[in-house]
């Protein structure tokens, strides 16, 4: 029998939530922003936590634990004991599992020159997310990738959905709207329907216990 449980760390608005829910009998998806409460709770098998993943402790062990995106999220001096905690919510055979971004893929490289402009730092990405992992004492085995991508219909509306990366530097980012989409546009494919997107190699880890 495979994995029922999930525990889906970070998990927003659920949109990934969304999609593994048929998978699992159970999962819970925790996040710190009261606003994902609604649209986490109104996805079907889906119980909605409020709370910061550092202090959320599961009422059941649970057959798999998920952080897409949200492992950097921890403070570095904290990662280590956090990272710990999450095999004890695990059952006999349960796994943890992170998803980030392939490095070097064209969503990689669109965002490095966006941030570089706006001046902020880079979080994400397969390197850095090994980095912090193996700082903190653990490893990581690659088990996935697959190609994704983040689209709509044109590209005007391509760089409006992706000013979410942005958020800390947003009213910089919309006044550089016409220098930063001559970036986006060698990056952008076309897509069916018309429509435009921008390639994410998602890839997912296993996170294995302290090294010894």
């Amino acid at each position: 029998m495979g994995a029922q449980s999930l525990l889906d760390l970070g998990a927003g608005d659920g949109t990934l939530t969304r999609l593994l829910a048929p998978y699992f009998r159970d999962v819970m998806a925790v996040d710190k922003n009261a606003e994902f409460e609604r649209p986490l709770s109104l996805i079907p098998n889906v119980t909605a936590a409020i709370a910061r993943m550092e202090d959320f402790v599961p009422p059941n062990a649970v057959d798999m634990i998920l952080m897409s995106y949200s492992t950097s999220g921890v403070p570095g001096p904290r990662l280590g004991s956090f990272l710990s905690s999450l095999f004890e919510h695990l059952t006999p055979r349960g796994k943890i599992l992170f998803a980030t971004y392939e490095d070097g893929c064209p969503w990689d490289r669109f965002a490095g020159e966006v941030y570089a402009r706006l001046g902020l730092p880079r979080t994400g990405g397969a390197a850095r997310h090994r980095e912090q992992i193996e700082g903190a004492g653990f490893s990581a085995e690659r088990v996935a990738s697959l190609d994704t991508f983040i689209w709509a219909g044109d590209l005007p509306s391509l760089f409006d959905t992706l000013e979410f990366f942005f958020l800390p530097r947003i009213t910089h980012y919309r006044a550089l709207r016409e220098e930063l989409l001559g970036k986006l546009e060698p990056f952008a494919e076309p897509l069916p329907e018309g429509r435009v997107g921008i390639k994410v190699i998602e890839v997912v880890y296993e996170l294995l216990r302290e090294r010894t």
